[in-house]
């Protein structure tokens, strides 16, 4: 007997059910576990909280299960995941973002999402999660069954793993030698890239120092944490002819991207599903004196970012403005510093 079904009758499956199937087929984590448990109905309550809002992406761009080998891309459900987790923060916090803003006619592709003020003001994100090199680990097995995951670290190991990252990241603007994604800055547009950068080995967990590295350049950071790195946002190349090709290639970075925003997942997960995230920035100071950003640019970053990010490690420079200004508005309101308590205006 041959059983005809109707696939337009055929009951659809609830986000929270779609999730769910990804999960299993993803994780070794039982669905029914309560790790898993928390994770997915954070995930259900933000993509559902999101296609209300009309976030039509949520399903859209939902990784789909192979059905072959029933398996899913771990790298675009993780990247999903961290687009949903943005957008909500976002969404929870009242800062409206459209999904998908088409920026440059000529692009074949659009930042993701874009913040639009009242008084003019756009800000333009871009998002990405950035995984381990394979070759990090070597894999050892000990005795049956047991198996040891080792590597050897220095400087020179180190650097080569930050210009990886920097690549990552240069990609997101330059697209077979002309500027992609990211368009021209004009009054009261500024471009962000927003970067997952969890899964990156530097010695450890990446910190502060790597990233000002990463952006600025050894010239920017502490003594012993200068590597033979180029900074993104460089002017101008200072260390001689091994650098020339990367800075080329940085010139749509530079004199397009006003700040990278890093994320570092502090969790026990360490991934994108769940994270207690605490983040790093970078101006450019080409681009944004930190007396924009405290105007007009901060303002709308601090309170997208409020909650779900829950710390910062802050500029020096923009901390340094910010008590400046603020000490400015003591003096002239007749205060003192002690009437203050412990306020400070920093990230």
């Amino acid at each position: 007997m041959t059983v005809h079904v109707n696939r337009d009758t055929a009951p659809a499956l609830s986000l929270r059910e779609r999730l769910q199937r990804v999960w299993k087929a993803w994780s070794k984590i039982p669905a029914e576990d309560p790790r898993a448990v928390a994770v997915l109905d954070r995930l259900s309550d933000e993509t559902q909280a999101l296609r209300d809002a009309s976030h039509l992406w949520v399903t859209r761009k939902m990784p789909k299960v192979d059905q072959k080998d029933g398996r899913v891309d771990t790298a675009n459900w993780l990247s999903y995941c961290l687009e949903v987790h943005f957008a909500a923060g976002f969404l929870r916090n009242e800062v409206r973002l459209a999904p998908e803003p088409r920026c440059e006619a000529s692009n074949a592709s659009n930042v993701d999402f874009a913040y639009e003020g009242q008084d003019g003001l756009r800000c333009n994100f871009e998002l990405l999660r950035v995984s381990e090199a394979e070759n990090i680990w070597a894999e050892q097995e000990l005795k049956p069954g047991v198996t040891l995951f080792e590597g050897s670290w220095d400087g020179d190991d180190e650097a080569a793993q930050i210009r990886r990252l920097q690549r990552k990241l240069r990609e997101k603007t330059i697209r077979k030698g002309a500027p992609y994604k990211m368009p021209a800055p004009g009054p009261g547009v500024y471009n962000l890239l927003v970067a997952d950068v969890t899964g990156i080995w530097l010695g450890g967990d990446p910190d502060y120092w790597d990233c000002r590295l990463l952006a600025q350049g050894r010239q920017a950071v502490i003594e012993w944490c200068r590597l033979d790195v180029l900074g993104l946002f460089e002017p101008e190349n200072r260390w001689g002819p091994k650098f020339d090709q990367e800075f080329k290639q940085n010139r749509y970075f530079r004199e397009r991207v006003h700040a990278i925003v890093f994320l570092m997942d502090t969790s026990r997960w360490g991934n994108s599903l769940d994270p207690r995230y605490e983040g790093a920035l970078a101006l450019n100071p080409a681009l944004l004196v930190p007396e924009t950003w405290l105007h007009d640019l901060g303002p709308v970053v601090r309170r997208g970012f409020e909650g779900w990010v829950e710390a910062w490690l802050s500029e020096p420079e923009v901390v340094d403005a910010a008590r400046s200004k603020l000490a400015q508005m003591v003096r002239e309101a007749g205060l003192t510093e002690d009437d203050l308590g412990d306020a400070d205006p920093a990230i």
